[in-house]
């Protein structure tokens, strides 16, 4: 009954179009705009000019956080700046912990609709107990060593000591890679993901996902927790967390991909395990770049093993497809050639709600100036020495910690850049790419290809046919897909 139902509203959907004469739109239009959205040179009122972009992250509606350095003094240079302009500054003090001031801006992130987490640390507090802070939306929820942490699996009165990471979902929960402590001398350096949640009235809850005074596998004790900043692990907007490990007595076959949902924890990768490539395996996984979507599909950027040779990255998604792999072709688009490189080892790997992995990529061009760029799944969507940005040439994509970020929704990419400007080193720049919301088969045109694809994304109640971004597949996102249909790009 359900499949009959669901043929019926596609029917009835193409018969609507049909009916109400859904516009074709020409091809050949311009389905991706690039555009800076900060660059070296640019005024920080009150602060600065830019010097360097340090990091990035997007909202599904286009709002941004950068992390940048400015020429102003050294110790009150770096700045998070938003489309409104500065959120936080090093020296600026704080309303809370009153009388603070941010020594230094360790981490932050943006949520799919635009909620924001950062950690902090602080001067100012009275002790270097309680430098440490963790906010949402610009709000305190937790600082070190001034109150007990209450997940119900730490001791009676254990202490955060420091907050290193911190994520943001689309629920607005918070997770931390934190060192607490429990207090007892049992591990005065234990380390451990915790997720907060805060309610209407600002009530925080907190839940511990993994820490390293547990066990898996009954016996085996955890080691180690991934430590790469920001892609520490992944957050869903379902709670669910992705995040790898390290644990004892299993040698070569010790490091694993776990994924927590509810309290229960389930191994999804194991080092030593078969991988898509014949006769290859799966090499170390911890510390390994991964991305998690609103829907919980995951994609990490692992390394191949079993080659006294080569040790090869690969990009390897949820549903056991590999989207590239070094010494593996590049798309045919480009030319004869092979992936070099996927990143260095503190690069993102990005999935969006439609399934498409966003990552970096070089490959054995006989020019350098053009032998790198940035990927959507196959497509090239932007190339060092080809793609042009506000009349300069791209001379560098950044492919280190936060220096690119895909919106949930798959409508962004913002990517941090060097642009030419006559000097070895270029110009530093964000770069924000918007896609054609409506080109959803990406063949470069708006047509009835187009309205078939959101059809069958629809049926299937693909977060891809989302087209409102309010958590559900509709007739609210058909009418809004109608409209991005007809307005073309």
């Amino acid at each position: 009954m359900a499949t009959f139902i669901r043929l019926r509203r596609v029917r009835s959907l193409v018969l609507l179009a049909v009916l109400g004469g859904v516009t074709a739109i020409a091809a050949g239009q311009q389905k991706t705009i690039l555009r800076p959205v900060a660059m070296e040179g640019d005024t920080v009122p009150g602060v600065g000019r830019i010097t360097r972009i340090q990091g990035v992250q997007v909202s599904d509606s286009g709002g941004y956080l950068i992390l940048a350095d400015t020429d102003a003094d050294p110790v009150a240079d770096e700045v998070l700046l938003t489309p409104g302009g500065v959120v936080l500054r090093e020296g600026q003090v704080m309303a809370d912990p009153a009388g603070a001031t941010i020594r230094s801006i360790y981490t932050f992130a943006m949520s799919p609709a635009g909620s924001t987490t950062w950690a902090l640390d602080l001067a100012g507090t009275g002790s270097l107990a309680t430098r440490h802070a963790v906010y949402r939306d610009g709000v305190l929820i937790r600082q070190s060593g001034t109150e007990p942490a209450t997940p119900p699996t730490f001791p009676p009165g254990t202490q955060y000591v420091t907050f290193f990471d911190t994520l943001i979902n689309a629920r607005g929960e918070v997770l931390t890679r934190s060192h607490v402590d429990p207090g007892d001398g049992s591990d005065p350096f234990m380390i451990a993901l915790v997720l907060f949640s805060v309610d209407a009235e600002g009530a925080v809850a907190e839940r511990a996902i993994i820490d390293t005074s547990q066990r898996l596998h009954q016996t085996r004790e955890v080691e180690a927790l991934s430590s790469r900043p920001h892609r520490f692990a992944a957050v869903s907007g379902g709670g669910e967390v992705l995040f790898t490990v390290d644990v004892s007595g299993w040698g070569l076959s010790d490091t694993m991909l776990y994924r927590w949902q509810n309290s229960r924890l389930t191994q999804l990768l194991r080092e030593g395990d078969p991988a898509p490539v014949p006769g290859r395996f799966i090499g170390d996984l911890l510390d390994r770049p991964l991305d998690m979507n609103t829907a919980g599909d995951w994609v990490v950027r692992a390394q191949l093993d079993g080659d006294a040779l080569h040790d090869d990255q690969f990009i390897l998604k949820s549903d056991d497809s590999m989207t590239a792999r070094e010494r593996g072709p590049v798309p045919s688009s480009i030319g004869p050639y092979e992936f070099t490189s996927l990143g260095s080892e503190y690069g993102p790997v990005e999935i969006d709600d439609a399934g498409r992995v966003v990552y970096f990529g070089q490959w054995a061009d006989p020019d350098p100036s053009r032998d790198a760029g940035l990927f959507r799944d196959k497509r090239l969507i932007m190339r060092k020495g080809v793609t042009f940005v506000d009349q300069r040439a791209v001379l560098r994509i950044g492919d280190g910690r936060q220096q690119f970020v895909a919106s949930g929704n798959g409508r962004f990419v913002l990517a941090s850049v060097a642009l030419e400007d006559g000097t070895a080193d270029g110009l530093a720049a964000a770069v924000m790419v918007e896609f054609c919301r409506a080109d959803l088969n990406e063949d470069g045109q708006v047509d009835f290809a187009d309205y078939l694809e959101f059809l069958n994304l629809y049926d299937a109640g693909s977060a891809g046919a989302d087209f409102n971004g309010d958590g559900l597949v509709d007739f609210v996102d058909y009418l809004e897909f109608l409209g991005a249909y007809d307005a073309g790009c």
